[in-house]
């Protein structure tokens, strides 16, 4: 299996590190919030994807901003995550979402042993879930809290798989470190797909029209979209999309972090 790097810079802002192999091409980044560079805290976003030619993994994870710990429990619960699900679904011995459900289970028991590592509280580590494994042609997409995997259809039609989810009060979600995870994990699965993006929450507005119903921006995941066939594995991939969530347009709907992660591959599409 192929662990793609993802790098980090002072900031806490991460870059796939060009994840490139035969069947897939992942491109994708973390910018920091305005909010954040203001006060000096650090990138609490992060994403961690894995690769084998059968299949792949992308997994975001936005830290809560009041959890004392929130970069970490993104980190800690997002490599996990990947990691857990990448290697139980490369087994094929069950379905894919008894391993998202076994990956959750996991992550969480990571994120308890950090918690002990920190000498703090497992909600000092709160984070949200945004996942996505590709498959012998199809696609499962797990969430928990908001966030959301748009995907560009093999007919050419923009889709939203998965929408963000909030509580009762604004600003309020939902964390994989809740007691009550199990409850808002939202699983979904879906074929024909030829690309798809995760995010979270602080692209939400740039990239989605408030409804009812909720619905994607045509005009910015095509331009996305668009972006991805050109895509060749180099290191100004990761900086594009740096560049368009740190761009004027795309800051002006958010002050929060933003993290963008696009796959493409020909396994997302069953074998003729």
């Amino acid at each position: 299996m192929m662990q793609a790097e993802v790098e980090t810079d002072e900031a806490g802002c991460q870059a796939s590190n060009r994840a490139h192999r035969r069947s897939w091409n992942v491109v994708g980044a973390s910018v920091r919030g305005e909010a954040h560079a203001l006060d000096g805290t650090e990138c609490q976003d992060a994403f961690a994807h894995r690769l084998e030619d059968a299949l792949v993994v992308v997994c975001v994870c936005d830290g809560a901003g009041s959890a004392r710990y929130a970069r970490e429990g993104a980190l800690t619960a997002s490599s996990a995550l990947a990691a857990h699900v990448a290697a139980s679904a490369s087994r094929c011995e069950s379905t894919l979402t008894e391993h998202v459900h076994e990956a959750c289970v996991a992550a969480r028991e990571s994120l308890v042993a950090r918690a002990v590592e920190l000498d703090c509280e497992l909600a000092d580590l709160a984070c949200t879930v945004v996942g996505a494994v590709a498959r012998d042609g199809a696609l499962l997409v797990w969430q928990i809290g908001d966030g959301g995997v748009v995907a560009q259809t093999e007919a050419g039609a923009i889709a939203l798989l998965s929408a963000p989810a909030g509580g009762e009060y604004a600003n309020e979600t939902y964390f994989l470190t809740s007691a009550s995870w199990e409850k808002h994990l939202r699983v979904s699965e879906h074929v024909g797909i030829r690309t798809f993006a995760a995010f979270s929450d602080g692209c939400e507005a740039a990239s989605l029209v408030a409804g009812p119903p909720l619905a994607p921006f045509e005009d910015f995941w095509r331009a996305v979209f668009d972006f991805l066939d050109t895509v060749q594995g180099s290191a100004q991939d990761d900086d594009e999309i740096r560049a368009l969530l740190d761009g004027k347009r795309v800051r002006a709907t958010s002050k929060d972090d933003k993290t963008l992660v696009l796959v493409t591959g020909r396994r997302l599409l069953p074998e003729p």
